[in-house]
């Protein structure tokens, strides 16, 4: 995956979710769009999410871990999940 530059797992290790800061083709914004991808154990993709900005990292939080935070420049995007976060070792 080209130009990773946010991590976080999932609690059972089984889902890694990336953050790669790529511009989209035919974009002429200077920043173009960062995605989210979320892959299985195997390496299968199996999610994306995309934001207006570049995104910098990834974290999971709220009292059971289901919310992914993802820090784009100034701003900071919230999605509830159906899945938990791994906690803090």
């Amino acid at each position: 995956m080209p130009s990773p530059n946010g991590l976080c797992f999932s609690p059972d290790l089984r889902t890694l979710y990336v953050v790669s800061s790529l511009p989209d083709p035919g974009q002429t914004a200077p920043l173009g769009f960062a995605r989210v991808f979320c892959h299985n154990p195997a390496g299968r993709l199996i999610g994306r999410i995309r934001l207006p900005d570049r995104c910098s990292n990834v974290t999971f939080g709220g009292p059971k871990r289901n919310e992914l935070y993802m820090c784009c420049g100034p701003q900071l995007f919230r999605l509830r999940l159906e899945t938990q976060g791994a906690g803090l070792a």
